[in-house]
């Protein structure tokens, strides 16, 4: 399954626009659907908020705030009417019906403020309403997903340097550096050079993690890590970047990696 943001011109979404997006159980939510999430983020084209649930009628509502969740579960609960006029009566836009019965059936709604939210939130939903009695399965995919997006969030000023200066942020030292201010593997960096974070040095790419080329070299940096503790206490989150423009994050230490799109 590709997740990418709609372009449904009967909602009124356009593709590039700022959307708030929705996470929540997403068990279809492949590699390939989290580098495309990842790299919106990182291209500015996606907002990504902490979801909200809330259940109504038998649904699941998947929203952008636990407010807009209650506003929704609100407008349905005693609502004589279709559901869909409901919601958009109290002001929320409702995407289009997921599962047998229509809006308000056992199943998921997506909810948002405008009717681009809810295109949206459609495309998460969707994968939400495939495996809704999965609970387990479906709250691994989910940390694995908000692990990616938070991954990718960290990164963005080390990415938005690449792509304004072709270098990392001024605090970043190499491990050459940073042993010559006298750092030692295994402490904290911020003991020796404070505010400093690990970047710059060569990923050999060994086992083939990131694609190949003639020329091609790829390099390191840490990301989303606390400097004042040592590095082995911390997730393996790493931005990979290479000579020619490629991005791409681990958030298992070089278990596996997702592109996150080009800073050239």
């Amino acid at each position: 399954m590709e997740c990418v943001v709609a372009d449904n011109n009967a909602l009124g979404a356009a593709a590039g626009s700022d959307l708030g997006f929705w996470l929540s159980k997403t068990p279809d939510c492949d590699t390939t659907c989290k580098a495309n999430i990842a790299k919106g983020i990182a291209d500015g084209n996606l907002i990504v908020s902490a979801g909200g649930m809330a259940v109504a009628g038998g649904a699941q509502i998947v929203a952008a705030t636990p407010e807009i969740a209650a506003m929704a579960r609100a407008a349905l609960e005693g609502c004589k009417a279709a559901p869909t006029i409901c919601l958009n009566n109290a002001g929320i836009q409702v995407a289009e019906a997921l599962t047998p019965g229509g809006v308000g059936a056992a199943g998921v709604i997506g909810v948002g403020k405008t009717a681009a939210e809810a295109a949206a939130a459609k495309t998460v939903a969707a994968s939400t309403a495939k495996s809704i009695n999965n609970a387990a399965h479906n709250a691994a995919n989910y940390a694995g997903l908000k692990m990616d997006l938070k991954t990718t969030q960290a990164a963005n000023e080390a990415v938005e340097s690449l792509k304004t200066t072709g270098q990392l942020p001024k605090n970043y030292v190499t491990k050459s550096q940073a042993v010559n201010n006298g750092w030692k593997p295994g402490k904290a960096l911020n003991n020796t050079t404070p505010g400093g974070q690990l970047g710059g040095d060569i990923f050999e790419n060994s086992n083939n993690l990131l694609p190949s080329s003639p020329g091609r070299v790829w390099r390191e940096a840490d990301i989303g890590l606390d400097n004042t503790m040592s590095r082995g206490n911390q997730p393996g989150t790493r931005l990979l970047y290479s000579n020619d423009g490629l991005l791409y994050i681990t958030t298992d230490h070089y278990e596996t990696a997702i592109s996150i799109g080009k800073w050239k």
